[in-house]
Parts: C-alpha cells; structure tokens; sequence
C-alpha cells in the first residue's frame, strides 16, 4: 500500500520458506501448488548481454544448435549504430525464421524507443521488453498501437495491481512473471491466471544471480501455465560454460516429479544439468 517495491521480494522470500515449511510437515503437495503440467520441454529465452562480437560469433551456433527455437533477447543500448550491428550479427547468426526481441530495461523515453525500433525494423524484431520506465502504463498503450510490435513488461509488473492496471489499459501482449519481484510463488501463480483470463501470455524466469530454489520454482510455474510463452531464466550470463560442456549449460534445479525446495538439497545437487534440447534433466 506505501509502494515499497522492495515489499515484494521480502514477501517472495517468506513465501518460498513457508511453502517449504509446509512442504516438510507434509501438509502441501506438488498437486496442490501445480494442479496442471502442460508440458514437459520449455520453450527457452536467452538474452544477449554487451559482449565482444567475436565471443557471439565463436558460442552462438553452439548454443543454438541445442536449444529448439529459443527467443533471443537482445539488450539495447544508447548507441543506435551499434545495436543494429549487434542485432545485424545475431540475425545473421540465428537466421530469418528465429525470434529477436529488443530489451530496453525501462531507460529509454517514447521518441528514443521508436526510434531505436525504426532503426532496426529492417532486421525483423518481433517484441520489445520493457520499453520504457516504470509507470508510463499509457505510453506503453501508445507505443503497442504505434510499433506493431507485441509489448513485454517487465518491471512494470510486480503486483495484482500493476498486472489489473496493464490488462485494463490494453498496454501490453506479454507478462514477465519473476517469483522473486512478484510477491513469491502464490502471487505470481494469481498473476499468471489473470493473464490467461485476458488471452494474455506468460514469460516465466529469474534474474541473474537467483538461487536454485528460485529457479526450481520458477520452471515449476512455467510448466504449469496454459498461457507460456518462454522461460528465461538459469542465472547464468550467455556462452560462459559452454567451453566446458558442448552439450548442455547449468539451469535451475528441477527434479523430476516434485519441487522439492529445501535448501540442503539444493546445494547437494546443485552441478546438475538439463539436456536444453528435450528440457529434461539429466
């Protein structure tokens, strides 16, 4: 009610722990928490940081060799030259059948995010992440209609609130749900159904540095929606484990069958590997 943004993270944190307190006195089941799974293979989102081209150019068709139609996300800086060669590079890279999305993390005004997408509309993209600051819920109406391009919000959504605001202004086409900025794994749940009620869809993931038992509860949620649109998520920054291991990259922890969150568990399993292609683990 005092728009602390914080609040929402401090609630996420004690609704993970009561959960698994729930979870030890066998009071909650994974039946209860997820009544549905959708699907077995997740549909993945892989953002593309500032990095040196030629480490883009060396990693990304190992990458894309093992992951079946990723989104790729491009962040967007204040060079307009060089995020069209970034973009130029990947296009090339992942072909014309692949999607881009633009991430612009909220730092951009109107006239600078329309003119960032005129000059790269040659290129294809097909979304914009967060386009502008946090707040501005009828410039995001105005640049959806404006762009033709589908509207992701990311920080914009961290409440029922925001996710009834955004739904009633027609200001967006996809949610970015993350349990830690959403109020934890019940709230982002509510979210994820407002969203389906609306014909909304859903990106599920995590932010860079979350822990496993965030990731754990994060691919859970992306099963169990109808409305999914990608996961990204795995705390990890792109191409930096894949001199090690060719085959697959670290990603949260999700054990067949359960959603086990206890830490000591966690931290016992914490090497093991998903086989991106299939999304199951192994």
């Amino acid at each position: 009610a005092r728009g602390l943004r914080a609040y929402h993270s401090a609630l996420g944190a004690a609704d993970l722990a009561l959960i698994d307190v729930l979870r030890r006195a066998d009071a909650l089941t994974d039946a209860q928490l997820f009544p549905a799974n959708h699907r077995r293979a997740l549909r993945f989102s892989v953002s593309v940081p500032f990095i040196d081209p030629a480490i883009i150019e060396k990693y990304f068709p190992v990458l894309n060799a093992h992951l079946d139609n990723p989104v790729i996300k491009v962040l967007v800086g204040p060079d307009s030259d060089h995020n069209f060669k970034r973009i130029q590079q990947l296009r090339r890279l992942a072909g014309e059948a692949a999607e881009i999305r633009l991430e612009f993390n909220g730092k951009l005004n109107w006239e600078q995010v329309q003119k960032e997408i005129d000059h790269v509309r040659s290129l294809h993209p097909s979304a914009i992440e967060q386009p502008l600051p946090v707040g501005d819920i009828a410039g995001l109406r105005r640049l959806r209609q404006a762009s033709g391009l589908a509207v992701i919000v990311d920080e914009s959504l961290i409440s029922l609130a925001d996710a009834q605001a955004l739904l009633a202004a027609q200001a967006c086409d996809v949610f970015n749900i993350k349990i830690s900025k959403c109020g934890g794994l019940l709230r982002s749940r509510a979210i994820a159904q407002l969203a389906s009620e609306a014909g909304i869809h859903c990106q599920v993931g995590t932010h860079v540095g979350e822990t496993d038992i965030l990731g754990a509860a994060g691919l859970k949620l992306a099963k169990s929606i109808p409305n999914f649109d990608c996961y990204g998520g795995g705390s990890e920054v792109l191409f930096s484990n894949l001199t090690e291991n060719k085959r697959a990259m670290p990603v949260p922890l999700m054990e067949p069958g359960t959603t086990d969150l206890r830490v000591e568990r966690l931290l016992a399993h914490s090497t093991m590997r998903m086989d991106l292609h299939s999304g199951i683990p192994g």
